[in-house]
């Protein structure tokens, strides 16, 4: 009988909580907090993860009453209550349609966690504020990989900018209409770029450290013509000519010269 206790011993609450807060930081968000329920030493042990990975799964399409608020409302207390000088990598993936709101975690997240933070990815982020987007990025002194994933405004002059000099990996998906945004990029570091965009009116690239490059330019049916669309294309590729392995695709590639 004590042999069969023996084997049914809960080994995993032996561990050291440090081991179990690292355990944890693999999981969604959602799936750490859970673990409260398990008992009293479990409460306060999520508080500690080194990764926030935020993942709205609701229907875009029957977001209402309580139930739109309910993952808004978690966003919030999760932030207020982890330790921003653990938190290494953030991913925040949603359809919240309240932008003061959803630029609030935001700045909260850059105020907080930023000068500890390896690995940011900002996913889904529709007619985002263009003052945020100038600032956001600017601040990164030790962040390493970054995704942004953006709806741009039909009548907004975005420019976007990354400042960040241990970066190595970095995504960019812009879908926009017209001609009037910029990309500016300081990253010394930067070994990997990749870019899908439809229209930017300018880029500027400061990386030469850069390896790789994966440029997709989107068809666009609100671009004024080819020759503007390969303009903007070519001074493109021409920030980018120091790269060592280049894989570019494009509606109208036989424009580019």
């Amino acid at each position: 009988m004590s042999k069969c206790l023996e084997g049914d011993k809960d080994r995993i609450s032996e561990l050291p909580d440090a081991l179990v807060c690292h355990l944890l930081s693999f999981l969604p968000t959602t799936c750490a907090v859970r673990t409260t329920v398990l008992s009293r030493r479990w409460n306060n042990v999520w508080t500690c993860v080194t990764n926030l990975d935020f993942k709205d799964e609701r229907d875009f399409w029957c977001n209402h009453g309580c139930d739109y608020d309910r993952f808004e409302m978690f966003v919030e207390r999760v932030l207020s209550l982890t330790d921003p000088s653990d938190i290494k990598e953030v991913s925040l993936k949603t359809y919240v349609g309240d932008f003061a709101r959803l630029e609030g975690w935001i700045c909260t997240a850059v105020r907080r966690c930023f000068p500890s933070l390896k690995s940011l990815e900002v996913l889904r982020v529709p007619y985002p504020d263009k003052g945020l987007m100038e600032k956001l990025f600017t601040n990164c002194p030790v962040l390493e990989h970054l995704i942004i994933e953006a709806v741009l405004a039909d009548d907004v002059a975005y420019k976007i900018q990354v400042s960040a000099p241990q970066l190595k990996t970095l995504r960019i998906s812009l879908h926009e209409q017209y001609f009037m945004s910029s990309v500016c990029i300081d990253a010394p570091k930067l070994e990997s770029l990749d870019l899908e965009t439809g229209a930017l009116l300018n880029f500027s690239l400061d990386a030469r450290s850069l390896i790789s490059a994966n440029i997709h330019l989107r068809d666009n049916r609100f671009q004024v013509n080819r020759a503007s669309f390969a303009k903007h294309a070519t001074a493109l590729l021409a920030e980018i000519s120091n790269v060592k392995n280049l894989s570019l695709s494009a509606s109208h590639l036989e424009v580019i010269k």
